[in-house]
C-alpha cells in the first residue's frame, strides 16, 4: 500500500513505498530523499515536521524531528531535516528557471557540510541518497559562503530591535512597529547604532535580508524584543531573530537580551524569557533607563578599543594607511607597508590579507567576488597549466597561496569565516562565469580561431620560403640557361671560325691546284709541240683520240667528287667542289700526257697503232684516274666533314 509523503520542497504529495529511498517529486520535478522503513505513523511524523519548517517554525520542526530519532536514531533523513531547520533551510521558487532553490534563515558561521546532522545524514544513507544530500548541502553552503561575505563588510551594531512589522488581520503595522521606531529614533539619537528593520533594510527591497539580519545578529551587544501580544513574539520571523540571539548570548557572554512589552501581561512572555528581566514600556522613564543599560554593555567594549588602539598605534596606522594605497590601487605601495606591518607583528592577519589582495589585484573584500577578478585569476590558472581544460580541483590550489593561509592561520574564527567565504565566492565566480560550457565553448572556438591562424601564418611562411627558393632555383637555371646559351653562342663561333679558316685552306689549296694545272698544261703542250715531229697521220688521228678521253675523265671526276660531298644541300657553295675540278683538271692532263707516252711507245715500238689499240690505251687511262680522283676527292669531303662540327 503506498503511502503519502510531503515534497520537501513544494509540499507535494509523493506515493512512496516503504523500501524506497529516493524519489523525483511530479509537481517540482526535483529529486529529493526519504526516510527509511517508512510506516503510515512515521510519514505523520516526518510530514509535520516538514509542515511546520517550510512555515519557517524551525524550531518546532526540530522538535519532532528529534522524537523521531529517538527511536530511530539510524535514521538518515531525520538527521537531515535537522540540519536543515538548524541552517533554516527554505526552498523558494527562482524566478529566472522556477526552480525550487534552497536559502537560509538561520545562518551560522560553521558550514552544513561540517554539521554533526548532516554527517550523521551521510553515514546512515546509502549511495543514492548520499550523492542527493551531498548535491543539497553543496548548495547550501554556496549560499552560506555568499552571505557570510555580504555580512563581513557591513558595520557592526551596538543593538538589534526586534518586533512584528504587519498585522495578519488588519494587513497594516502593528502597534510595535510604531513604538519600535520610536525607541529607534530615541536610541539613534543618544548615538547608538541600532539595527531597525524597517529604516535598516528599505534601500535593499528585492535583495536578500538574511545577510544583514545575520550580521546585525552577531555584532549587537544587545537585542531589545519589542511586543505587546503573544503572538507578536511568537511570530515566525520574531521568534527565529530572539531565539537565534539567545544562541549567541549562551556562546557570548558580554550579549544581552531584553524582552520589552506594553498593553499585556508579562507572564503571558515566551517561556525562553522566564530567566530574563523584561521591560514595561509604559513605564515612565523606560527609553532613559533602557538607554543607560545598553550603553553600559556597548561602551566597555568601546575602551576596550581605545585601550588597544593606544598600546599599538603605530601598527593600526600602518594598516590604515596600507588599505588607503590599496584602495587606490597602488598595490607595490601597499604590499610594503603591509610589510612593516608584519615587521611589528609577524601574526597580524589583517596584513597577509591585505597582502593577498595585493596579490588578486583587488582593492577591498568586495572586489575579491567580482567577475573582473574572476576573469583575471582564471586566465592567470589557465596561463599557467597551458591548457584549456582541466579540473576544479585547480581553482581550490587558490587557497594554498602564502598570504591567503597564514591570514587563515592567525586570524579568529569569525574573520577567518570572512576570509574563507570570500575565496570560495571568488572559487564559485570562476566556475559559474569562467569555467562553465559556454565559456569553454568561447574559448575553444577562440583556442581553434587562434590555431587556425598559426597554421595559416605557418602555411604563409612555408609558402613564403618555397617562393623565394622557387625565385633562387628560376635564378640559378637563368644563369645555367644563360652559361649554356653562352657555351653555344662559344660553339657556334668557334665552328664559324673553323669552318672560315678552312674555307681559307680549301681556297689557298685551290689556288695551288689551279697553279699546277696551268703548268700542267703548258708542260702538256710543250711535249705536244716536241713529239709532233714523230707522228704521222696514223699517230696524228691516234693523238686525237686521248682527247675525248680526256673530257670524259675531267667529266667522271667532277661526277666522283659531287658524288661524295652530295650530303650538303648547297654544294654548289661549298668551295671543295673547287679541288674536285681541279683534281679531274691535273688527272685529265696525265692521263693525256700518259696517252701520248703510249703512243710514242707504240710507234718507237714499232706496234702497229690501231683503233683497238686507241681504244684499250683509253680504258687503262679511265681505270688509272678513277683511283687518284676518288682518293683526293676523299680526302676533301673528309677535311670538309671535320670543319663542319
Amino acid at each position: 500500500m503506498p503511502i503519502i509523503f510531503k515534497c520537501k520542497m513544494c509540499g507535494g504529495n509523493l506515493e512512496i513505498t516503504a523500501d524506497m529511498t529516493v524519489t523525483t517529486c511530479p509537481y517540482c520535478d526535483l529529486q529529493q530523499t526519504l526516510p527509511k522503513d517508512t510506516d503510515e505513523t512515521k510519514a505523520n511524523l516526518f510530514n509535520r515536521a516538514n509542515h511546520f519548517r517550510v512555515g519557517k517554525e524551525f524550531d518546532k520542526a526540530i522538535g519532532i524531528y528529534e522524537t523521531i530519532l529517538n527511536e530511530y536514531a539510524d535514521d538518515a533523513e531525520a538527521h537531515w531535516g535537522t540540519a536543515l531547520c538548524k541552517y533554516g533551510i527554505e526552498y523558494v521558487t527562482d524566478p529566472q528557471t522556477g526552480k525550487k532553490v534552497p536559502t537560509c534563515h538561520r545562518l551560522q558561521y560553521e558550514s552544513i557540510l561540517n554539521s554533526p546532522d548532516y554527517q550523521a545524514a551521510i553515514e546512515n544513507a546509502d549511495v543514492m541518497a548520499q550523492q542527493v544530500y551531498r548535491d543539497e548541502a553543496q548548495a547550501i553552503d554556496a549560499i552560506q559562503k555568499k552571505i557570510l561575505f555580504i555580512s563581513s563588510r557591513e558595520q557592526p551594531f551596538d543593538a538589534f530591535i526586534c518586533y512584528k512589522e504587519k498585522d495578519e488581520q488588519t494587513g497594516g503595522r502593528t502597534k510595535d512597529s510604531v513604538r519600535a521606531q520610536d525607541l529607534y529614533a530615541k536610541m539613534t539619537a543618544a548615538g547608538l547604532r541600532v539595527f531597525f528593520a524597517r529604516i535598516t533594510l528599505e534601500d535593499k527591497l528585492g535583495m536578500e535580508y538574511e545577510p544583514y539580519i545575520f550580521a546585525a545578529l552577531n555584532s549587537a551587544k544587545a537585542m531589545i524584543v519589542v511586543g505587546s501580544k503573544p503572538e507578536h513574539f511568537n511570530g515566525v520571523w520574531v521568534k527565529n531573530e530572539w531565539n537565534r540571539f539567545l544562541l549567541i548570548v549562551k556562546e557570548k557572554k558580554d550579549r544581552v537580551l531584553i524582552p520589552a512589552y506594553f498593553d499585556m501581561d508579562p507572564y503571558d512572555m515566551p517561556t525562553e524569557f522566564a530567566h530574563l528581566q523584561a521591560q514595561d514600556m509604559n513605564k515612565i522613564g523606560f527609553e532613559q533607563d533602557l538607554i543607560r543599560g545598553i550603553q553600559k554593555v556597548v561602551k566597555p567594549v568601546a575602551a576596550a578599543a581605545v585601550s588597544a588602539v593606544n598600546k599599538d598605534v603605530t601598527v593600526d596606522s600602518l594598516l590604515e594607511r596600507a588599505y588607503m594605497f590599496l584602495k587606490d590601487g597602488d598595490f607595490n605601495k601597499a604590499n610594503e607597508y603591509f610589510e612593516r606591518v608584519l615587521d611589528r607583528n609577524p601574526k597580524d592577519h589583517q596584513a597577509y590579507w591585505g597582502q593577498f589582495l595585493c596579490e588578486l589585484k583587488c582593492i577591498d573584500n568586495a572586489d575579491v567576488t567580482g567577475l573582473m577578478t574572476a576573469q583575471r585569476v582564471y586566465e592567470k590558472i589557465a596561463a599557467g597549466r597551458n591548457a584549456l581544460y582541466f579540473s576544479e580541483s585547480d581553482f581550490e590550489k587558490i587557497k594554498e597561496n602564502k598570504s591567503f593561509a597564514k591570514a587563515i592561520d592567525f586570524a579568529p574564527d569569525s574573520q577567518k569565516t570572512v576570509y574563507m567565504s570570500a575565496v570560495d565566492m571568488l572559487i564559485g565566480n570562476i566556475i559559474e562565469t569562467c569555467y562553465n560550457p559556454k565559456y569553454e565553448t568561447e574559448s575553444k572556438l577562440k583556442a581553434e580561431s587562434e590555431e587556425r591562424a598559426r597554421r595559416q601564418a605557418e602555411d604563409d611562411k612555408i609558402k613564403r620560403e618555397l617562393l623565394e627558393r622557387k625565385k633562387q632555383l628560376e635564378l640559378k637555371n637563368n644563369g645555367l640557361r644563360l652559361k649554356q646559351q653562352e657555351a653555344e653562342r662559344t660553339r657556334i663561333e668557334q665552328k664559324r671560325k673553323r669552318k672560315k679558316k678552312n674555307r681559307r685552306i680549301r681556297q689557298v689549296i685551290c689556288i695551288i691546284f689551279i697553279i699546277v694545272l696551268v703548268l700542267s698544261l703548258l708542260y702538256i703542250m710543250f711535249k705536244t709541240d716536241t713529239c709532233t715531229q714523230f707522228l704521222d697521220s696514223d699517230g696524228i688521228e691516234a693523238f686525237y683520240i686521248f682527247i675525248p678521253y680526256a673530257v670524259f675523265s675531267f667529266i667522271l671526276a667532277i661526277i666522283v667528287g659531287i658524288g661524295l660531298l652530295g650530303e650538303e644541300k648547297n654544294w654548289l657553295k661549298n668551295s671543295s667542289i673547287f679541288p674536285c675540278i681541279a683534281n679531274a683538271c691535273i688527272t685529265g692532263a696525265i692521263l693525256y700526257v700518259l696517252a701520248v707516252q703510249i703512243w710514242m711507245s707504240s710507234v718507237s715500238g714499232r706496234i702497229l697503232l690501231t683503233w683497238t689499240a686507241g681504244l684499250l690505251g683509253s680504258a687503262i687511262g679511265i681505270a688509272v684516274a678513277l683511283l687518284p680522283s676518288a682518293l683526293v676527292a676523299l680526302i676533301f669531303a673528309g677535311i670538309s666533314k671535320i670543319s663542319s662540327k
